[in-house]
């Protein structure tokens, strides 16, 4: 658990939007829920902005403060491995 409660040190995560059960809502909805107890982040959410956008759009005013940083890279590879390292190695 990344602990910057005590201090303002920056924080810099990516998340792979478009990854997992639910995505990308629940991806935002993470995101959301870990800017509770941290501040001094920015997110990079990797994936589709067309996806991505509208919901970040909606959840935006409501969870994440004005100086939350949010970028949207657009992506629209799309690995499929059993092993994350082999997918490292197609990269």
């Amino acid at each position: 658990m990344l602990d910057n409660s005590t201090n303002n040190t920056p924080i810099c995560l990516a998340l792979d939007a478009m990854g997992g059960d639910h995505a990308p809502h629940s991806v935002v909805m993470g995101a959301a829920e870990f800017i509770k107890n941290h501040s001094n982040v920015t997110f990079l959410f990797f994936g589709d902005a067309n996806q991505i956008s509208p919901i970040l759009n909606k959840f935006y005013k409501l969870y994440f403060s004005r100086s939350t940083k949010v970028r949207i890279v657009f992506t629209n590879r799309i690995l499929v491995c059993k092993s994350a390292t082999k997918g490292i190695k197609l990269l």
